[in-house]
Order: structure tokens, then C-alpha cells, then sequence
């Protein structure tokens, strides 16, 4: 069992650059998926007991590249003259985030991308269950479309073997479970949205267990996923 520790949600990329200006020039050349997840990881990371030790679980976006890479590839197929900004590669790579966090936190822990297909979330929550370090931090971005200018989202969360309240509510969240039930959905692939929703689920529920049956579009088109929580 595990208890969630602290978890923090990034919806703006200029409060990031505004706010924290050293961060951001480490972040700067990334998409903003990435920024914002480890923004929130960032973040997070301040109630870990040790945060070099803990273990890191990155899920990649689902919707890989940025409007700007997707740019640069349409003008190639269009047979323009285009030049390699070393911005395109970095928007291509989808283990960023775990990389750039790990660096700044002087982690040496174990530490998995888990890439980017759809409902990678949960299996980060199955992660939490088997580990055996202390602490384990779990961070996600995405945005609804790599294509196009999109809202971008980034969401992490601390978890930790000792019981501990959960910074926001003073009280406790146990994470009891992960049950997953065989059946075929039509899922929206977003790495970070399905965090959220479970997030103010926990936040609105009173002092008991919560069943949270992740809605489909949050799946992974696969299983019918319950993750059980217990609150103090």
C-alpha cells in the first residue's frame, strides 16, 4: 500500500515562465507537455523526504511532437526550404521529462518512461503498488493535439510507503488498489487528463473508501479500470 503524498496540476505555461524564470530557462526549448509536467514535479517534489532517492515514474504525451515540429514536417512534405532547429529534435523524444527531472534532482533512483499510449496512467498506479522504495513520484503531460495550437496540461503526484496526509486536505489517501475488468472501449489518448479527473474525485470525497471507476475515455481501451482509495 501507498499513501499520495502531495500532487500538483500545471495548466499555464506562462505562469511557469513568469514565476519560476529559473526553471523555465532549463524548460524553455521543450514542449509544453513536458514543461508543465515537470513544472508539477518541481513542485511536488518540495514534500518528498528525499527526492534524490525516489523512485520516478514518466508517462509520455499521447499526442507526441508540438504544433511547431508538426510544422516543420508539413513544410518538408510540401518540399520547402526548412532548416533543423535543434527545438524539433528535443519536441520528438518522448523520455524528456523523466531525463530533465531526474538532473535536477540529482535522481539516481530507478526511474521508467512509460511512453505514450493511452491509459499509461494506470499502470504508473500498479507501479506505485509494487515498488519497494520509499517514495515514488509520478508526473504526466499532454496536450489535445499535436497538430494544432492546444491546450496543454501537466499533472504529478508523491507517494510514499509511510502513512502521511495529503498536503492539501491534512488527511490521509491510501492507495488500495488497481482492478481491471476485460472489455473494449473508444478511449481519448491524453496522458495527464485522467490524473486530473481522479484528482477532484479524491479532493470531493469524504472520509471513506472510494471505488473511482476511470471513466472510458480515460482508459486504455482495453480493461474496465477501478482503482480503490481509502481516506482518513
Amino acid at each position: 500500500m501507498s499513501w499520495l503524498v502531495a500532487s500538483a496540476e500545471r495548466t499555464d505555461v506562462a505562469t511557469v515562465r513568469d514565476g519560476t524564470p529559473a526553471l523555465w530557462r532549463e524548460l524553455r526549448r521543450f514542449n509544453a507537455p513536458i514543461q508543465l509536467a515537470v513544472a508539477a514535479a518541481h513542485e511536488v517534489a518540495t514534500a518528498a523526504r528525499a527526492p534524490a532517492e525516489a523512485a520516478i515514474v514518466s508517462l509520455a504525451p499521447c499526442q507526441a511532437g508540438s504544433p511547431e515540429l508538426h510544422r516543420w514536417v508539413r513544410d518538408i512534405e510540401a518540399g520547402g526550404a526548412v532548416k533543423m532547429n535543434p527545438t524539433h529534435t528535443l519536441h520528438a523524444v518522448d523520455n524528456l521529462a523523466l531525463s530533465v527531472l531526474s538532473i535536477a534532482l540529482g535522481n539516481h533512483a530507478w526511474g521508467i518512461s512509460l511512453g505514450g499510449a493511452p491509459g499509461m496512467l494506470w499502470v504508473g498506479l500498479e507501479l506505485v503498488s509494487e515498488r519497494p522504495e520509499h517514495e515514488l513520484l509520478l508526473l504526466a503531460g499532454d496536450q489535445e493535439a499535436g497538430d494544432r495550437a492546444s491546450p496543454a496540461s501537466g499533472v504529478a503526484l508523491l507517494f510514499s510507503r509511510e502513512p502521511a496526509p495529503y498536503a492539501s486536505l491534512g488527511r490521509s489517501i491510501k492507495l488500495v488498489a488497481i482492478e481491471r475488468t476485460r472489455t473494449a472501449a473508444t478511449v481519448t489518448p491524453h496522458a495527464a487528463a485522467g490524473a486530473r479527473a481522479m484528482l477532484a474525485a479524491l479532493r470531493a470525497q469524504p472520509a471513506g473508501r472510494l471505488a473511482y471507476r476511470v471513466p472510458v475515455k480515460h482508459g486504455d481501451g482495453v480493461d474496465d479500470i477501478t482503482i480503490v482509495w481509502e481516506v482518513g
